[in-house]
């Protein structure tokens, strides 16, 4: 990541102390997970699904969500985000991004972010790995569109400093990162159980054999602990009744329209 757009992130990021995560509802969340274990050490012990919370017996107070845009509290998100934050981790909060300026926003994933700020190396990975990050989130779109193509390299090729992946959507066509979403079952939701395991019919199996990481989802317990209610709103009502509820998380998936969920 570019150092000027680096040193904005919140400071935590870089601490040595030990926190769980708080994995969500999909691939981005999963991979994500999965290199920060693999850098920080940290654990899955949360699971949010956008509706309910659960976490393990071996879940500590010490938590960070992962692709998930908090209202208050440490978290890696990808939205554009409308409260202020300032523990979260995310390109679009810390460069300023909001409905007046939304065509500019960060389209890629939590994964490419949290690689980028870590400064982990991919020039190693397969075509058709490197390819998978870039399905990640349907982070190649931007690519494809000729509205928005110029900002998409700027993030990806400059910001994140992945100039690899330009390259790499330079070669293949939409049709064949679509191709891969679905030969990987990408776009498939992470879901807890009847018995209270993760589960999910996203391929990591042959995930793992592509990328040559383990790629596994916890085989631990989860217990339900706290039930949310959702809404999608424009911004203007979003502003009446925010002084009303108690709002966990937040990210504007359009230019006008608020997702929330709240207690």
């Amino acid at each position: 990541m570019r150092p000027d757009i680096k040193k904005l992130f919140p400071d935590w990021v870089n601490s040595n102390e030990y926190y769980d995560l708080c994995l969500s509802d999909d691939v981005d969340s999963l991979l994500s997970c999965i290199f920060l274990e693999k850098i920080k050490g940290y654990k899955i012990n949360y699971f949010y699904d956008f509706t309910n919370i659960y976490s393990t017996d071996k879940a500590t107070n010490k938590v960070i969500a992962v692709d998930v845009d908090l209202t208050k509290g440490k978290c890696w998100g990808n939205h554009v985000v409308i409260e202020g934050n300032k523990e979260s981790a995310n390109l679009n909060r810390v460069l300023g991004i909001s409905q007046e300026n939304y065509t500019q926003k960060y389209a890629g994933s939590t994964l490419l972010t949290i690689l980028s700020y870590y400064d982990v190396d991919i020039s190693q990975l397969s075509e058709e790995a490197k390819m998978i990050l870039l399905c990640v989130d349907s982070a190649y779109l931007g690519f494809y569109n000729d509205n928005f193509k110029e900002i998409h390299k700027k993030y990806i090729g400059d910001i994140l400093q992945f100039p690899e992946l330009i390259e790499i959507e330079e070669r293949h066509t939409k049709e064949e990162f679509e191709g891969l979403q679905r030969k990987y079952r990408l776009k498939e939701k992470i879901k807890i159980n009847k018995e209270g395991m993760l589960d999910t019919d996203i391929a990591l199996t042959e995930l793992e054999a592509v990328l040559g990481i383990p790629f596994k989802l916890p085989s631990i317990k989860f217990y339900l602990r706290k039930s949310f209610q959702t809404d999608l709103i424009t911004q203007e009502y979003y502003n009446t009744i925010k002084n009303f509820v108690n709002i966990f998380s937040l990210a504007m998936i359009r230019k006008d329209s608020i997702k929330f969920t709240f207690y």
